[in-house]
Formats: structure tokens, sequence, C-alpha cells
């Protein structure tokens, strides 16, 4: 009888470009939290011809299956495709994602894949995520020069307002994003 070889994940992440990004505490309002991989609670997996859905159990990672591919060489190499969110395609080896419209409900899409072979890695797949798509954030600053022109009044921004934002797309391992789309109104207008 030949057992399943079993299968550990090790997550960590590249910092987003802007480091203290990931470390605000405050939520913006009506903004979901941003998504790193302390506050990530499962994504999903794939592995040759294999889906896996990972949860965070205390501070490991369990996988549903445990087992690392069946039929695979022990020194065979093995890549692992993973994604927090989105539509998996194996075919393009890409993810079909789309921000919803309610700020509140959006996600960040965290992406990474690993190349290694069971004897290799002894069983751990370590994934390093990236974020791929992630919300902004707006800091507003007034110049010197305005804040002299103004003297002692202050400046109110009503809204900030951004037009022909990408909110649907392919992102391919290999090089990307692609096919990305704009939402539009009913009389094609970007919105």
């Amino acid at each position: 009888i030949v057992s399943d070889l079993p299968l550990r994940v090790i997550v960590s992440e590249n910092e987003m470009i802007t480091p203290s990004a990931s470390a605000k505490s405050k939520r913006m309002k009506g903004r979901a939290p941003i998504t790193t991989t302390s506050t990530l609670t499962s994504f999903t997996m794939h592995g040759n011809s294999y889906t896996y859905q990972l949860t965070k159990e205390s501070s490991q990672w369990k996988a549903s299956p445990d087992y690392w591919p069946r039929g695979v060489d022990r020194d065979a190499d093995v890549t692992f495709y993973a994604h927090s969110a989105g539509d998996y395609y194996l075919d393009g080896k890409y993810i079909q994602f789309s921000v919803v419209d309610n700020p509140a409900n959006q996600h960040d899409l965290l992406v990474a894949s690993k190349t290694t072979s069971y004897n290799a890695s002894n069983g751990a797949v370590n994934l390093t995520f990236d974020h791929a798509c992630a919300a902004l954030e707006f800091n507003v600053c007034m110049t010197s020069k305005l804040k002299t022109k103004l003297g002692s009044h202050s400046l109110n921004v009503k809204r900030i307002e951004l037009k022909d934002v990408y909110n649907s797309g392919e992102y391919h391992y290999a090089d990307g994003w692609k096919n990305l789309t704009i939402k539009t109104d009913e009389n094609h207008n970007a919105i």
C-alpha cells in the first residue's frame, strides 16, 4: 500500500510598494480592510490538476486535500498557483478577477506561485504572496505656497474622483494583467 505524501504550506508576503500601507491599522470609512497574509484566513491553491482549499488554523495553514499531488515522482517539479480571490483557469494559468462596486465588500487580490519537488522541499510549498490588486488610499496635503496664500483659512476637499479605472481583467502568473476592462454606464461612459 502506497500512502499519500503529506503536504505542508508555508505563507509569507512581499511588502506593498509603500510599506506603511500594509501596516495601517485604521480602517477607512466604508472600505474593506487591507488584505495581508496576517489577515488572510483562506485561499485556493492549484497544483498538477489538484485544487487545494487552505484555511488558517491558529498560525498554521491546513490544506484540503492535505497530500502532495498523487502520481508525481518525488523528484519531479510541480508548479503551485495560489490566489486569495477570483476564478482560476488552468489552461492559461491565470485568474479572472473583478472588483465589486461596494468598497466595503472589496477584496485585495493576493497571488503566489512556487515550483518545487517533494524531495527538494521536504513536502513544503513555500508561497510568497504579492499584492496583484489593492485599494488606494489618498493623502491630500496643502503646499506651503497655497497655505501661505490662504492664510488662516483651511481648504476643504469635498470629493476625490477616479475615472477610467480598470475594474476587471485577467491576472496571468507569467506576465501580469491582461484584457482589462473599465465599467461603463448605459451610454458606454466610463464610471
